[in-house]
């Protein structure tokens, strides 16, 4: 055996401390650190308000199109229709956009929110990947040591980004959007900068959503079997489809080339993966012609 090199030593090291299939979450977790560190930054050394440039907001009367809903209430309503007025109150103002800034002080709101979250998924990402690595070795426990990891990413993605009944208006923005843009949506009147930045995030990042592809074929198909390039471009291309969905519906809703100049564009992502899969398909043929030709020689 050759030696290793310091770099070869130092992606061993990587892929034992932070293997594949945490990988995913350790990025998310990642970046709500990141998005904690950037929103206390900004609220106590700079005077940017960043519920305004979200423009999200904890207050009902900053978000003008209430008032309509309000004045249209018949003042002897029951409690319960009370409380779904006000339900329906929450879901809109994490579904459009503040016209009025909010307090500054309401940021204070948001970094508390952000804490909560990361102290959740803190405490269940470190708690599986103990686990985890503690019975690596232990056969008996192989169901529970392949579930872990995927226990691990949903637990933290429902935490972040799914709602319930006691939703902040932030967690309410976050589901929507979500939500919206998986199905190729897009939000042209109040939220569309916000679209296009986390869609153009998810092409970005496409790989690392492969990833998550790649774990769960060797950990739930066969581990011996190659990971399937047909299904590694299906995967890879999602993002770009979305995309390309966002900018077909803008383009029927309001006719303007811009978009459909903006879909051609993102049209020509597919070609690599095309080629991809060309050229994975054209290699398997050739490998699988050689094979008979071995087995002759070494009968």
């Amino acid at each position: 055996m050759g030696e290793e090199t310091p770099n070869q030593t130092h992606e061993i090291l990587f892929n034992d401390f932070i293997p594949l299939s945490f990988r995913i979450t350790v990025a998310i977790h990642f970046g709500l650190i990141l998005w904690l560190i950037l929103n206390l930054l900004l609220t106590n050394f700079t005077s940017i308000n960043v519920l305004h440039l979200l423009k999200l907001s904890y207050t009902p009367h900053n978000y003008t199109h209430l008032d309509d809903l309000s004045h249209n209430q018949d003042t002897n309503i029951n409690t319960n229709n009370n409380h779904n007025h006000n339900h329906n109150q929450i879901e809109s103002l994490g579904e459009y956009a503040a016209f009025l800034p909010s307090d500054p002080h309401e940021n204070d709101r948001l970094i508390k929110g952000i804490w909560s979250n990361l102290k959740f998924v803190s405490i269940i990402n470190i708690t599986c990947w103990i686990i985890y690595k503690s019975i690596a070795n232990i056969s008996w426990l192989t169901p529970l040591f392949y579930t872990l990891p995927l226990v691990s990413l949903f637990m933290t993605i429902y935490k972040l980004f799914f709602k319930n009944s006691y939703s902040s208006p932030g967690q309410i923005r976050i589901f929507t959007t979500i939500k919206r843009i998986i199905r190729g949506n897009i939000n042209s009147q109040t939220m569309r900068t916000n679209d296009i930045l986390i869609s153009d995030s998810l092409v970005s990042y496409s790989r690392v959503i492969n990833d998550l592809g790649l774990v769960i074929w060797n950990y739930w198909f066969d581990s011996n079997i190659g990971y399937n390039y047909k299904f590694e471009s299906m995967i890879l291309s999602i993002p770009t489809w979305i995309r390309i969905k966002q900018c077909w519906y803008e383009y029927k809703l309001t006719g303007k080339t811009q978009h459909l100049f903006n879909l051609i564009k993102y049209s020509t992502g597919l070609g690599p993966l095309l080629i991809n899969v060309l050229l994975k398909r054209m290699l398997l043929k050739l490998s699988n012609k050689k094979k008979p030709v071995e087995n002759y020689y070494l009968n």
